[in-house]
């Protein structure tokens, strides 16, 4: 399958296991291989050593200076920008905290189009982004259900940033106009008030209508997230964004629902089989 799977991360240890994680669960579970993946650096000429045995694996790496230093979440529109010309197919651009178990470049999607999934709860809410489209000069765009209150609204292209896809065909265009709507906001974040960590989420909402590029909305199951407990999200997830639930021995918390956490618990159990073959390869 054609295409890249891309994360930007930090070089501190905060993101070894993230990272370790992510590129496990999608050359193990997934199927992908790792010259498909590229973890891009930031604020760096060089890998940091708990990198090694990825790059041993065969996992690109690149790196970036800082896009903005009032917003470091922007870093991913220069790991976006500097992978742009890695051959033909879709661009999958992730956070590192995901862990998924299958191939995200087989999510639905279009070439010409950007894919991905309405955010969880109003970050921002539709107030705030009525403010800064009014302020763009731009138009309110068709509402959508929240992925995580189905009962209130976004508007479609608030997608939430730990999985976007974007179509090779479009992705030069929009992430050039990504990274001018980036600046232009961050010059005015006080319309953000106090929800300015979107940054970035929002000034790709803003690119993608100045471009009027198609976007698909995607279901939760494609990128779900792992706080949410209960019945609300009833499907088997094929990614799992878990944020910072990891316990003290490095593995995904379960949520209670027997779906999620046999997920989870293939993980985990992922994890713990790439460790234990790490040790006895040292």
């Amino acid at each position: 399958m054609s295409g890249k799977i891309v994360c930007v991360a930090d070089t501190g240890e905060q993101f070894q296991d993230q990272v370790e994680r992510w590129f496990a669960c999608l050359t193990r579970l997934a199927g992908v291989a790792p010259r498909d993946l590229i973890t891009v650096f930031a604020n760096t000429s060089s890998p940091p050593d708990w990198a090694a045995s990825l790059l041993r694996a065969g996992m690109g790496i690149d790196f970036v200076d800082a896009f903005d230093p009032r917003s470091p979440h922007c870093n991913k529109i220069s790991g976006l920008l500097k992978v742009i010309g890695t051959g033909a197919g879709p661009i999958v651009l992730t956070d590192c905290d995901l862990a998924f178990l299958r191939d995200p470049r087989s999510f639905p999607g279009r070439s010409s189009a950007v894919s991905g999934k309405p955010v969880d709860f109003p970050n921002p809410p539709l107030r705030i982004l009525d403010a800064i489209l009014k302020e763009a000069g731009l138009p309110a765009q068709r509402k959508v259900r929240l992925s995580g209150r189905p009962w209130e609204r976004t508007y479609l292209g608030n997608f939430n940033g730990g999985m976007i896809v974007f179509g090779r065909s479009i992705a030069s265009r929009l992430v050039h106009r990504w990274a001018e709507r980036a600046k232009w906001l961050l010059d005015r974040s006080a319309l953000l008030e106090g929800w300015a960590v979107h940054v970035d989420q929002v000034s790709l909402f803003l690119a993608i209508i100045d471009e009027k590029i198609e976007m698909v909305p995607i279901s939760s199951r494609f990128n779900y997230p792992t706080q949410a407990r209960g019945s609300l999200f009833p499907v088997t997830p094929a990614a799992l964004h878990y944020h910072h639930a990891v316990d003290a021995l490095g593995d995904l918390k379960p949520t209670g629902s027997r779906a999620i956490d046999a997920q989870i618990s293939l993980v985990n159990r992922t994890m713990s089989e790439t460790r234990a073959a790490e040790g006895k390869a040292h």
